[in-house]
């Protein structure tokens, strides 16, 4: 039975949560990066695809496969005017973030059943295109591995 792309969510956000950033940011999960109308950076999104659509499947054995699941981390900030201006609190973040989902004692997914491992991975499950220009866009992309069974 596959995973379901929620609970890696659910994972991700929890660990990010558990960080405190400072200042303070909503962190939740959506189907694509975006800061809904009316809300204010800054924000982290977790954004996480399908496994089979967006990631990698690999048959391990006649019962057992491993899917990968494309999961990106989105933290929106307010450009201000200073758009391509080095900003070093979000380098920080960044780096407080791809520690803990990249977790070696295998903490941040101890609720996924199945879980394998995490890769940091660079290309985003979205177009970054779309994305308003008026705000900073920074994306972390990892690929979480789940052992899942096969249909039989």
């Amino acid at each position: 039975m596959p995973t379901s792309p929620n609970v890696i969510a659910d994972c991700v956000v929890a660990a990010i949560r558990a960080l405190n950033l400072v200042p303070p940011a909503n962190v939740v999960k959506r189907k694509a990066p975006s800061l809904p109308p009316g809300k204010e950076p800054p924000a982290i999104v977790v954004t996480v695809g399908e496994a089979g659509a967006e990631g990698r499947t690999e048959p391990l054995t006649a019962t057992q496969k491993i899917n990968r699941y494309p999961t990106t981390v989105v933290v929106i900030t307010a450009a201000g005017g200073k758009a391509l201006l080095d900003d070093e609190a979000l380098r920080e973040w960044r780096d407080r973030i791809e520690d803990r989902i990249d977790d070696r004692s295998r903490t941040t997914f101890a609720a996924l059943a199945g879980f394998n491992k995490v890769d940091t991975v660079g290309k985003a499950p979205f177009d970054g295109a779309v994305l308003p220009k008026d705000l900073n866009y920074s994306a972390q992309t990892f690929e979480v591995e789940v052992i899942e069974t096969r249909a039989t």
